[in-house]
């Protein structure tokens, strides 16, 4: 985390809170059999720009939480009202075209219908099972952190007080500036705590989601497509940003707890050539049959 530094201390102790859980249990990867043979050849693991991730209100869902505290609170007292207008007004650009922040997606459901369905091409899906502990390791190592992702509303809600409450403080201790059109007066101030609020938001996921139980790896945000690290690759409509992020050191095989072989028609060849494979490319002990009926 980062130390305290200006306002953007002032969101320290939350963001610090929701990153101090740490797994104990396997997490698992869904993707397809393609994209085993990458993480294991290149040994790293794709993060992606979280704003390119199949859900649409990626990083802006925390968006509604905060405009209904901004709503209540204006309802109850005009004292604050023009910072909290300036806040949601802020949101609306900087949640959807502010800085990168890159995540790595796991669960701890490595057999779940509905993530076959969503994240692995038909008949073509694996779910690749990490040790946590060694996982969160190497996250560290690259300037990651790991988090547990939010679904319940009454965290979500408590969450929304709390940067709210950050909000007002900070906009008490700094006042406005007029080096900014009047309308933006405060804009300074939500500047200082965007990198901490991004970080927050990369975990806030819809109710409906829940069963996924998911973790994420989460980078600094980045400001710049220019950056080195940054890389592109194609997707379905768009070209994607991405991170490579090193699982084991150079020339070493990469370990894996266990592989579920997803739906397919041909259940046993499948699984025994994923095993052929991984005998000669990397250490996995166990590799499953999902159990899941195939339809083709």
């Amino acid at each position: 985390m980062r130390k305290k530094k200006g306002n953007g201390g002032m969101l320290h102790e939350t963001l610090s809170s929701l990153y101090s859980s740490q797994p104990s249990s396997t997490l698992y990867h869904y993707t397809s059999l393609s994209g085993m043979m990458g993480i294991v050849e290149k040994r790293n693991f794709w993060a992606s720009d979280i704003r390119y991730l199949n859900d649409s209100e990626e990083l802006t869902h925390i968006e509604s939480w905060l405009q209904g505290e901004i709503i209540e609170r204006v309802q109850q007292s005009n004292t604050f009202q023009e910072v909290l207008m300036q806040f949601r007004e802020w949101l609306r650009e900087r949640l959807n075209y502010g800085p990168m922040v890159f995540v790595g997606c796991f669960t701890e459901n490595g057999n779940l219908l509905s993530q076959w369905r969503g994240y692995c091409p038909h008949g073509q899906g694996v779910s690749i099972g990490f040790d946590p502990t060694k996982l969160v390791k190497r996250a560290s190592l690259n300037s990651f952190a790991i988090g547990k992702c939010i679904y319940d509303r009454v965290t979500k809600s408590e969450l929304a007080k709390k940067v709210i409450d950050a909000v007002i403080s900070a906009s008490q201790k700094s006042g406005e500036s007029d080096k900014y059109h009047p309308s933006q007066s405060y804009y300074a101030i939500f500047a200082e705590m965007e990198l901490q609020l991004l970080r927050i938001a990369a975990l806030i996921k819809a109710e409906s989601f829940k069963e996924e139980a998911e973790w994420r790896l989460v980078s600094q945000p980045l400001s710049s497509y220019v950056e080195p690290e940054i890389k592109f690759r194609e997707g379905s409509s768009m070209l994607i940003p991405y991170m490579e992020l090193p699982l084991v050191d150079d020339n070493k095989k990469i370990e894996m707890e266990h592989i579920f072989v997803g739906p397919t028609p041909t259940m046993n060849l499948s699984v025994d050539s994923v095993r052929r494979y991984l005998s000669r490319e990397a250490v996995c002990p166990t590799i499953s049959n999902c159990g899941i009926p195939y339809r083709g």
